[in-house]
């Protein structure tokens, strides 16, 4: 399960903190958005932007802030190593 508040920040690490994804330091150490086309990209993020400040993701979304964590099909794997 991915929990909202995950430090390491990669593509879905922002699903319930959306205003991440307007920072461009953050967007540049996503792959997704780093290898994207850049107007493409742009744009998506305008209209986020649009969204957030209006209300209208809180709308759509606002249930999601219920959600501690998610299951988006990421699956993370510990390992060590015996000596």
């Amino acid at each position: 399960m991915l929990p909202y508040d995950l430090s390491d920040l990669f593509a879905a690490a922002g699903w319930r903190r959306p205003e991440l994804y307007l920072k461009p330091e953050v967007r540049a150490g996503i792959s997704s958005f780093a290898l994207a086309n850049q107007d493409l990209a742009e744009q998506g993020v305008k209209l986020l932007a649009a969204d957030l400040s209006s209300g209208e993701w809180s709308k759509k979304y606002g249930d999601i802030h219920n959600l501690t964590d998610i299951d988006i099909g990421y699956r993370f794997i510990r390992a060590t190593l015996d000596n």
